[in-house]
């Protein structure tokens, strides 16, 4: 039996009781079983009142978290969504250029042997359209990042880190890039149809400089899907948690140069102190923020 139930039986039964009070001799003066009845009824009147009020702030309160939730849920669904999209292809682009100089190794070793094997399948314009790719879809990243910086005072840091990756994505891409350029097959459409054209064997020295570019992509690709993975898990302990009991383990890097993103307080302070102060992206910005202080300020 609830509350707002026996109040109602309590309530109904009060005017009965008084009324045979007062029916009954020498009780005292005539008014105290009608005073005593309004007072009843006021008294479980407003027993009611309370109790429905609180039961309307409870539901207003359990709807309002539910909503909360709602939107957690929302939120974190359209980033895993495109953090999915987006450590694809960073992690094709990576592969490609990673894989390049083991092909290389193999064609270069079985000329060597006598063989005529047929040229390497990779080309500089590919790793040109997987690099604009993977490239595009961080800067939407960004883009999520910047819509929902709200939900977070330090959801920055994720800008900052994918900001600084991508920084060094590019470096190492041109240099790589270049040098496939000149040292890759080329595909040429002639006449008679497609012609696989400057098939070279690379010397030691440039399968050696050849490896040293890719493997410099393929780091900073590496770095930036790690910075990806972490995001996953960070929003998953600050929008689902309150929905699901289970912990998330953050990334454990072998290196422990290696940097993860976290947005507890403490290492997010370091985070940025890294990456401001440690990383080409983070002297460059601090540099221009310092010119233009200069120009406006003298």
């Amino acid at each position: 039996m609830n509350l707002t139930y026996s109040i109602v039986l309590f309530t109904l039964s009060v005017p009965a009781v008084c009324a045979a009070e007062v029916n009954t001799p020498d009780q005292g003066p005539w008014w105290i079983g009608p005073l005593m009845t309004v007072l009843a009824a006021a008294i479980g009147a407003s027993a009611i009142v309370w109790q429905m009020g609180r039961q309307h702030r409870n539901e207003s309160l359990r709807q309002t978290e539910n909503f909360k939730n709602q939107l957690k849920l929302e939120v974190y669904q359209e980033f895993s969504s495109k953090l999915s999209i987006a450590s694809e292809t960073v992690r094709d682009a990576a592969m490609y250029a990673f894989i390049a100089p083991v092909h290389f190794e193999i064609y270069a070793s079985q000329v060597n042997g006598g063989f005529t094997p047929s040229p390497i399948a990779e080309r500089a314009l590919k790793l040109l359209e997987l690099n604009a790719k993977a490239t595009s879809d961080i800067v939407e990243t960004l883009f999520l990042i910047e819509k929902y910086i709200i939900i977070h005072p330090d959801m920055d840091i994720f800008r900052t880190a994918l900001s600084s990756a991508s920084h060094d994505i590019r470096q190492s891409f041109n240099a790589l890039f270049q040098f496939m350029l000149v040292h890759f097959p080329m595909d040429v459409v002639t006449d008679g149809g497609v012609k696989v054209d400057n098939v070279l064997v690379l010397t030691p020295d440039q399968r050696v400089s050849l490896k040293m570019n890719a493997d410099a992509y393929h780091g900073s690709m590496s770095d930036l899907g790690s910075y990806l993975d972490d995001m996953r898990t960070e929003l998953q302990i600050l929008l689902l948690s309150s929905l699901f009991p289970n912990n998330v383990p953050r990334r454990r890097p072998a290196d422990p140069s290696k940097k993860v993103l976290s947005l507890e307080p403490n290492a997010v302070k370091s985070l940025r102190n890294h990456f401001m102060k440690n990383t080409d992206w983070g002297k460059e910005t601090v540099a221009t923020q310092l010119d233009v202080h200069r120009e406006f300020h003298g």
